[in-house]
């Protein structure tokens, strides 16, 4: 959603004439940012937004500023202003999460393999990497960051503190210190900090304050007096200073230290004597406009009009605002323009206590009236926020039914959900729409009971509901449509809970409910649909409800993420089909399409796509063009910041190297898949992560390992019929029941491999996977030549290749390895001989060479008997180009002790014994 941007925040208040310098406290900011973070942490009135503003008044570097209010604790209008301060100093940062966070919802339907990361969390890694490319230093500060206390927002924060580039400093101004694990950045030396002490004025200052900007001629014992009794706390100072000019404007002749001996009490009672006084002594109009105006977090001309319009008085807001703003009365302005103001926070608490003792009856008038100009001037934060103070629940469940669907589908649930909290649970349940998007809501942050209690709700207020118009959509809704929305809800929470059966079934009641025109609720409720059918194996069903969510999302034209995830998981059923040619071309169809949409919500299926590529080309053993596809997805993954979709990246790295033998490779990247698979979805991925893993074994020479765990998988017995439940539940685990079978041939048990087999083949015809038909055919050729029966072994291998070839699948027999070459070469020398089986041997050459290529020729007839692999060349650029192994290994996506592991093994090769030794025989190698 487009969320209003207030400049003001994005700007260091101006530095007021006769600020006094405070050269101590500037040099310890300039210190600080060798570090990585500035803490300013002192109770209100310190003067630390002050100290601040005129130290970037100094600075001769960028500087992002962002002041922080309650409002910011939603995540996406955090977003939204952090990018918007960030592009004050560099309008290309943040670009891409800035078209995404103003694009429609695209949060309704889950990714074809992946939960979700937090969203500020994932917007933050498109902007460091920004940064880091602006390649320029940048100080960015948060003021008054004690106002966010959502947790997203904090672990983003925290996010930022860890990842930030070292380009970027951060600087914190709070009322109390941040849960920022600041004692590690203090251990470290990267945190500097400003404390009360350290912002308390010293008596110099004072008397610079009192004497020389307020003009006061105090003596130094007054000045010690007011120093003493105020503690150094500036705004105390202020507020002495201000009664005691107020004080010998009544009295010329007083003697300050006459004024300064009733000066006495606690800080409680000097506060409130200082406030009382100044307040007191202001005239009655000016009094009577502060009071009305305090309900206001921030203060305009027009707005204040629009508060006191009825109060007779005889002058503008605007003349108020200037008077005030002159003679320095608590009102700080938040532009150069002077056009924005606010109250000084404690001054601002004073008001409104006064206001409710002395006009307790207009408060409610004052909040209506501002509510409305804040409706009308598309502020709809601030509206409701002042529709709750009256309270006025009934005004308040208004506004949240005309805006609150913008606010959940743009990715803004949280503060739609704080308001609800206010709201009587009787006013929402009478409001069907209302109920309708507080379902969205719980569903999409996956709390399925709330959401299906608000359904029950919105049902039974939907005979009440009439067409209306709805600010959010911009049009008159009827009841079916919120029937359909609705019932929508029923399937997502259906599915969100594995309850597959009935998310088909809602998901078709919605269809028929639903208008036909709507095009983006249909759109998704398909894609949903073709997820179902895709886990069910309905390849047919899950194509067609595939096609209509693209048709309905093209129409609709405003969700990029349905239709490139229609398009990559309509890729995803034709290479389950076999069908691999297909597969590749709708892959690279998303991925030129996606390379349109300047959204965040495109990375995502851009990152599926360029997997499915990969795995394309691997089946077909293209393993230069499945290399960089790989890498692609890998960088998409790091991108959007989501731990899910990198482990995805990792297997598909980890199969690439198995297949070309690189199994050190393979091992650290099965590694960090398991470090970065999380529980609420480990499902995903761990049957992929059992059979690679034993793969590796495999490779390894460790068959036994492989055995042990596989067994502690437990795979259920093959029944022998195909019930729907056992189908359900047996064909997700096909390629762990076809590694046991390898398992068993490298145990030389050709007989209960074939026994095995025999049992899957039933579930094999079922699911209707022809690459695990392929592997079935080859395992029972390899069993049948184990037990020497030669012409069973050739049938199955006919069988084989005749699946294999007109797709071009050769992965498949080469991971079987010289057993599969021996057949094949067998096969080869007897009368007509497959064309494809000639192919395959010359694709065990091929990865022969790879694995086996011993001597490496440069111009110089320099030699290296034992080859660098891939990744360790590529480990030797990143370590001539100036990288360390931690540097390595983040740019690599892998452990630290694995960078270190290729490190040493590299060494090794090229028999040197530092880091500029092995570069200089990179060099004549010819490697680097």
């Amino acid at each position: 959603m487009n969320i209003p941007i207030l400049g003001t925040k994005l700007q260091p208040p101006p530095v007021r004439p006769g600020f006094i310098p405070r050269p101590r406290l500037v040099a310890r900011l300039a210190a600080g940012l060798h570090g990585r973070l500035t803490l300013v942490s002192a109770p209100a009135g310190f003067g630390k937004t002050t100290l601040l503003s005129a130290w970037a008044a100094s600075l001769d570097q960028p500087l992002a500023w962002l002041s922080l209010d309650e409002g910011d604790n939603d995540p996406v209008r955090f977003l939204v202003y952090l990018v918007a301060a960030l592009q004050c100093v560099d309008p290309g940062i943040g670009r891409t999460l800035e078209s995404s966070l103003s694009s429609p919802p695209m949060l309704l339907a889950s990714s074809p393999q992946a939960g979700t990361a937090s969203a500020a969390e994932s917007g933050l890694v498109t902007l460091l990497n920004d940064i880091d490319q602006a390649g320029r230093s940048l100080i960015l500060v948060f003021d008054d960051y004690h106002l966010i206390r959502a947790a997203e927002i904090q672990r983003a924060v925290q996010f930022l503190l860890e990842n930030r580039p070292p380009q970027l400093h951060l600087v914190i101004s709070t009322r109390q210190d941040p849960s920022l694990h600041l004692s590690r950045w203090r251990a470290r030396g990267q945190l500097s900090e400003l404390h009360a002490p350290d912002l308390r004025f010293t008596p110099e200052e004072a008397a610079s304050f009192l004497n020389q900007t307020l003009a006061l001629q105090l003596s130094p014992q007054a000045i010690a007096a007011i120093e003493a009794r105020t503690e150094g706390w500036a705004a105390g100072l202020q507020l002495a200073a201000l009664a005691l000019q107020e004080s010998l404007s009544l009295q010329p002749a007083q003697d300050p230290q006459s004024f300064l001996a009733a000066f006495s009490g606690d800080d409680r009672h000097v506060m409130d004597y200082l406030v009382e006084e100044v307040l007191g002594q202001q005239p009655a109009q000016v009094q009577d406009f502060l009071l009305h105006t305090s309900i206001l977090n921030r203060l305009s001309a027009p707005l204040c009009d629009a508060l006191i319009f009825d109060l007779q008085l005889q002058n503008p807001s605007q003349h108020f605002l200037e008077r005030l703003d002159a003679t320095h009365l608590f009102l700080v302005p938040l532009d150069h323009k002077r056009h924005w103001y606010r109250y000084h926070h404690l001054f601002a608490e004073l008001l409104r206590h006064h206001l409710q003792l002395k006009y307790p009856r207009r408060l409610a008038h004052l909040h209506q009236r501002a509510s409305a100009w804040y409706e009308q001037d598309g502020d709809i934060d601030e509206a409701v926020n002042h529709a709750l103070a009256i309270p006025d629940f009934s005004l308040a469940a208004r506004l949240v039914e005309q805006h609150g669907s913008r606010m959940v589908f743009g990715g803004r649930a949280a503060t739609f959900l704080q308001w609800i909290e206010v709201i009587p649970q009787a006013i929402v349940y009478n409001h069907a729409y209302i109920c309708t998007d507080c379902a969205w809501a719980y569903a999409l942050l996956g709390q399925e009971h709330s959401a299906l209690r608000y359904v029950d709700a919105g049902e039974a207020a939907l005979p009440a509901f009439e067409t209306h118009f709805i600010a959010s959509v911009n049009r008159p809704v009827h009841r079916e449509e919120v029937q359909g929305d609705l019932t929508t809800i029923r399937a997502y929470c259906a599915r969100a809970s594995g309850d597959f059966a009935n998310a088909i079934h809602y998901s078709r009641l919605a269809l028929e409910q639903l208008p036909g025109d709507a095009y983006t609720v249909r759109s998704v409720i398909s894609l949903n649909l073709g997820l179902l059918y895709t886990q069910d194996s309905d390849w047919p069903a899950a194509w067609e409800a595939l096609a209509q969510a693209n048709e309905m999302s093209l129409r609709s034209g405003e969700n990029p993420y349905v239709t490139l995830s229609a398009l990559v998981l309509q890729g995803n059923v034709r290479r389950n089909q076999g069908e691999l040619s297909q597969a590749a071309v709708l892959y690279q169809q998303t991925i030129d399409l996606g390379s349109t949409v300047a959204d965040l919500s495109a990375t995502a299926p851009l990152c599926w796509a360029h997997l499915g590529l990969s795995e394309t080309h691997y089946q077909r053993n293209q393993v230069e063009a499945a290399a960089p596809a790989l890498e692609k997805a890998i960088g998409l993954a790091q991108q959007t910041g989501s731990p899910e979709l990198l482990v995805g990246g990792l297997l598909g790295r980890a199969r690439l190297a198995l297949l070309t033998g690189n199994l050190i490779q393979a091992e650290a990247d099965l590694r960090q898949a398991r470090q970065r698979c999380q529980p609420q979805w480990a499902q995903f991925y761990e049957i992929e992560l059992a059979v690679l893993s034993g793969e590796l074994s495999l490779a390894q020479g460790r068959p036994e390992t492989a055995i042990q765990q596989l067994a502690e998988r437990q795979l259920p017995a093959v029944p022998p019929g195909v019930s729907a439940e056992d189908r359900k539940l047996l064909c997700p685990r096909l390629p762990e029941y076809l590694l046991g079978v390898r398992l068993l041939l490298a145990q030389g048990q050709a007989g209960p491999a074939l026994e095995s087999l025999a049992k899957l083949g039933l579930f094999l015809a079922a699911c209707q996977f022809p690459d695990y038909a392929i592997q079935s055919h080859i395992l029972q050729a390899l069993a049948s030549q184990l037990e020497k029966d030669m012409p069973a072994a050739r049938r199955s291998l006919a069988r084989a290749l005749a699946l294999a070839e007109p797709q071009g699948y050769l992965a498949p027999f080469l991971v079987c390895g010289k057993p599969m070459q021996h057949l094949l070469r067998y096969r080869s020398a007897l009368p007509d001989p497959p064309a494809y089986a000639q192919q395959a041997l010359v694709a065990f050459a091929a990865q022969a060479a790879h694995k086996d290529e011993l001597i490496l020729l440069t111009s110089s007839g320099a030699r290296l008997y034992e080859p660098l692999t891939s990744q360790e060349r590529r480990i030797l650029r990143l370590l001539a180009g100036g990288l360390s192994s931690n540097q390595v290994a983040e740019e690599l996506v892998i452990a630290v002790s694995t960078a270190r592991s290729y490190i040493k093994a590299i060494y090794r090769k090229l028999d040197a014994h530092s880091r500029a030794q092995a570069i200089a025989r990179g060099q004549e190698l010819g490697l680097i």
